[in-house]
């Protein structure tokens, strides 16, 4: 005997338990036994391992050529791991044989305890080749009540290995199969194991939901509520009050103003200060400040001196005549020193002041 990989089944979990030259054996009856060494629990069942014996009815028997195939399924094919020792017997053909079972796909989704059936003593289909009755092929007419099995009719022209073979198409796309044992059409078990888990999954995911929305609402009310603290540090609410108008801006000196600023720093000795402003003014057409810079000049610049005489008197200042008659008296004196910028001033500049002043 040997044991492959069935890749008829894309989803695994199916095995071909092969024997050789035992096609003209082949049965509805046959089942199977495997055993593992251990002291225990040494006997593959309906829940795995058990103590106790256990036949395992195959899914289907084909016939190829001289050999004789059983199918198992993954209720068998699953919960043996590989490489596990075993001894594989057929007890209605008297074979046995130890084995290490292959490294075979196990199924992707499937429940195990979900087609062994001890008391399940329904002939298996056969596939393959020319088997009589008497080889135990159940043709649905068949009274088996002595042998505490009752036989389920079947439709008029519909084959019984054909319809055993549409069950296991059905199992192979996913459709709910059906069982038949003793006569009666029992659903198999869905598998929950996945709904399970997502049903886990969505509850796990709604109490995390659940908690971070809790916290957010804790932390958000917690920073809503003033503490005592708070309340007794915070200032009373005021009366509005009414701003107070900002100053008017300072209004620009007058012209007046000016002059007696410059006027006192020029009595002050700050003539670097005063000369400019006097001079600004004098620009600015303010005449009694050119009297002012005259004196200044008198003695640095006659002919400057008596230019702003001059202005003064054309504008006409009244102290501008009595500081013309100074001025003269005393670039007079100068030029009588021989003080020639004096003599020029008095030359070329008192002239035009004199007649400005209409002296």
């Amino acid at each position: 005997m040997r044991i492959e990989q069935d890749d008829s089944f894309s989803d695994g979990g199916y095995v071909r338990l092969i024997v050789p030259g035992a096609a003209d054996q082949a049965s509805g009856r046959l089942r199977v036994v495997i055993r593992r060494f251990s002291a225990s629990q040494n006997c593959l069942g309906r829940g795995g391992w058990q103590s106790s014996d256990c036949v395992l009815r195959p899914r289907r028997i084909e016939i190829e050529d001289q050999d004789l195939v059983m199918i198992l399924g993954p209720e068998i094919v699953d919960p043996i791991e590989a490489y596990t020792p075993v001894a594989v017997q057929i007890p209605l053909l008297g074979l046995e044989e130890r084995m290490r079972w292959p490294d075979v796909r196990p199924s992707q989704d499937y429940e195990a305890t979900a087609v062994v059936d001890e008391e399940d003593e329904t002939d298996v289909p056969i596939r393959g080749g020319t088997v009589p009755p008497d080889q135990g092929q159940d043709t649905g007419t068949t009274d088996r009540s002595s042998e505490g099995d009752v036989s389920i009719p079947q439709e008029q022209g519909v084959d019984e290995n054909d319809r055993n073979e549409d069950k296991i198409e059905e199992e192979r796309s996913g459709i709910k199969a059906v069982s038949i044992s003793k006569g009666e059409v029992r659903p198999l078990k869905e598998n929950n194991k996945y709904k399970i888990k997502y049903v886990y999954y969505a509850l796990l995911l709604t109490l995390i939901v659940l908690i971070m929305f809790l916290l957010y609402w804790f932390l958000a009310r917690g920073d809503s509520v003033p503490t005592p603290s708070s309340e007794a540090s915070s200032s009373p609410i005021s009366e509005p009050v009414t701003p107070t108008p900002a100053p008017a801006p300072p209004s620009a000196p007058t012209l007046e103003q000016r002059h007696q600023a410059a006027r006192d720093e020029m009595a002050g000795h700050n003539y670097d200060g005063a000369v400019p402003h006097l001079r600004t003014l004098v620009d600015e057409g303010y005449a009694p400040a050119a009297l002012d810079l005259a004196r200044y000049y008198q003695a640095r610049d006659p002919g400057e001196a008596l230019a702003l005489i001059k202005t003064a008197c054309a504008a006409g200042v009244p102290e501008a005549p009595a500081a013309l008659a100074d001025i003269k008296a005393a670039l007079e004196a100068r030029r009588d020193q021989g003080d020639e910028e004096a003599k020029w001033a008095l030359k070329t500049g008192f002239d035009e002041a004199r007649a400005a002043c209409r002296l």
